[in-house]
């Protein structure tokens, strides 16, 4: 499992806006499945990555998306 510090994510981010392309992605959030079933339920940020964007007729070219996990 990857604990994230708010240090070691904000550098990451940091890294993303040194191109264009990472400094102008779209920023998603991917959720697991039977997100939002329990209200109290916790996350982790288990990886965040720049990716190209799958979706037909954005203008934006890329995306940086977060993936999170529950917390154990």
């Amino acid at each position: 499992m990857v604990r994230w510090t708010t240090k070691e994510l904000v550098a990451r981010l940091e890294k993303f806006c040194e191109s264009p392309e990472g400094a102008n992605a779209r920023v998603s959030l991917a959720v697991p499945m039977g997100f939002g079933s329990n209200p109290n339920t916790k996350f982790d940020i288990k990886k965040v990555d720049l990716v190209p964007n799958a979706i037909i007729g954005s203008k934006e070219k890329y995306r940086l998306i977060i993936v999170i996990q529950e917390m154990e």
